[in-house]
C-alpha cells in the first residue's frame, strides 16, 4: 500500500508540474503574439507584417484540434524509427518551402522568423525519438518558439534596414520642422493616384509602403513621405500644394 501511495503521489506531482509548465508556455506564447503585433503596429506603424494574426489563427486551430483529439480519448501513437524519420523529412521539406515562398514574396520579416524558429524546433524534433515525456516536450517547444519568435520579430526589421516611426519623426524634426507626427502609411500606388506632382514616383514603388509624417514650419503644414528602408525622404510638400495626398490621414489636432 505504501508503494502504491508513493507512486500515486509521484504521478500527481508530475501531472502538476506538466500543468504548470503548459500554463507558463501558453502565457508566454500569448505575450509573444501581443509583442509581435505591437512591434509591427507601434514601432513600425503597420508598414511591415509580423504575422501575429496568422500565428494567432493557427494557434486557435491547433488548440481546438488537440482538445478534440484528447477529448475523444485518442492517445498519441508510439514514436517508431520510421515515424520519426518521416516527421523529420516533412519538417525539413515544409520549412524549406516556407522560407523560399517568404523570400520570393518579399516577406523578409517572416523569413527571418521562420529561419530562427526552426532552430529550436529541429532540436526538439531530434529529442522526440528519445524515451522522454512527450507532453512536457510539447510545452518546451511552445516556450522555445515564443521566445525565439519575439526575438526574431524584434531583430528582423533591423536586419533588413528598416527605420522605426520614431526615427522617421526625428528625421523630419532634424530638418527644422515642428510638431513632427506620424499620420499613417501609404502604398506607392496610392501616392501616385493622389499626388499632383508625380515626378518622385517610380514603378518599383507601387507595392511598397511608406511613412507619412506631418510637420509644421513657419506656421505652414507639410507632409513628408519617408521610405522605411533607410529613412530617406522621397517627397514633401505643403498641404495646400498636395491637398489629396493621404487626405484621410490627419494630425490629432485636426
Amino acid at each position: 500500500m505504501n508503494k502504491l501511495w508513493r507512486w500515486e503521489e509521484k504521478s500527481y506531482q508530475q501531472n502538476k508540474k506538466r500543468e504548470t509548465l503548459w500554463i507558463a508556455a501558453v502565457i508566454c506564447w500569448l505575450l509573444s503574439l501581443l509583442i509581435t503585433y505591437l512591434i509591427g503596429e507601434k514601432m513600425y506603424g503597420g508598414v511591415i507584417s509580423t504575422g501575429a494574426s496568422s500565428y494567432a489563427a493557427v494557434s486557435v486551430g491547433m488548440a481546438i484540434g488537440i482538445s478534440l483529439r484528447y477529448g475523444l480519448g485518442k492517445e498519441p501513437k508510439p514514436m517508431t524509427e520510421k515515424r520519426w524519420r518521416n516527421n523529420w523529412i516533412f519538417v525539413i521539406l515544409w520549412s524549406v518551402a516556407i522560407e523560399v515562398f517568404a523570400i520570393f514574396q518579399g516577406m523578409y520579416v517572416q523569413a527571418v522568423q521562420y529561419g530562427l524558429v526552426l532552430i529550436p524546433l529541429l532540436y526538439l524534433a531530434k529529442e522526440e525519438r528519445k524515451d522522454i515525456d512527450k507532453v512536457s516536450l510539447g510545452a518546451c517547444a511552445l516556450l522555445s518558439v515564443a521566445f525565439v519568435l519575439t526575438f526574431a520579430t524584434y531583430i528582423a526589421p533591423k536586419v533588413i534596414g528598416l527605420c522605426t516611426v520614431e526615427k522617421a519623426e526625428e528625421i523630419v524634426a532634424e530638418q527644422g520642422y515642428n510638431e513632427a507626427e506620424y499620420l499613417g502609411w501609404l502604398y506607392g500606388r496610392w501616392m501616385y493616384q493622389d499626388a499632383v506632382d508625380k515626378s518622385f514616383y517610380t514603378a518599383d514603388m507601387e507595392k511598397e509602403r511608406y511613412y507619412m509624417i506631418f510637420g509644421r514650419k513657419d506656421g505652414e503644414p507639410y507632409r513628408f513621405l519617408i521610405d522605411p528602408k533607410g529613412g530617406e525622404v522621397i517627397f514633401f510638400a505643403t498641404e495646400a500644394e498636395e491637398p489629396e495626398l493621404g487626405m484621410w490621414h490627419r494630425p490629432r489636432e485636426q
